[in-house]
């Protein structure tokens, strides 16, 4: 699928927004299977603030994306976005940016409370999500 350019904003092809989306996931259950290997309690909030976190973002985020009707480059958050309101005549203010970056920010420090005893799973952690947000 060719990406679109739509209100100033440059979606890229599909297969670079699944791959980050993929890569990010990928660091985030190991986070979460990790979290378990600590404590069933630490594996739960690990679920929780993941789940919260990527709603938040979704909601303030992806549901003003125009891509979310069909053209989404993450693919899976576009379809999560139509359960939201439409409000892809909204743009995108400085409130919807400081939600987004808190809510990932939290879920960021959280994993990395929880790989804390696996100082190498926190590097590839790290290594992963950099790699996700260098691709998008």
């Amino acid at each position: 699928m060719r990406s679109i350019l739509s209100g100033g904003t440059y979606m890229k092809i599909n297969i670079h927004g699944i791959t980050s989306m993929l890569i990010a996931m990928s660091a985030w259950i190991i986070a979460i299977v990790l979290g378990f290997s600590n404590s069933i309690l630490v594996g739960n909030i690990g679920i929780i603030v993941t789940l919260v976190a990527l709603m938040i973002v979704i909601r303030s985020y992806c549901s003003k994306c125009p891509g979310r009707n069909g053209h989404c480059s993450h693919h899976i958050f576009g379809k999560v976005a139509r359960v939201f309101n439409d409000r892809c005549h909204l743009s995108y203010d400085k409130k919807d940016i400081v939600i987004v970056s808190t809510s990932l920010f939290i879920m960021l420090t959280t994993h990395l409370w929880m790989l804390i005893p696996h100082k190498t799973w926190m590097l590839i952690y790290l290594l992963l999500n950099s790699i996700a947000v260098g691709k998008y």
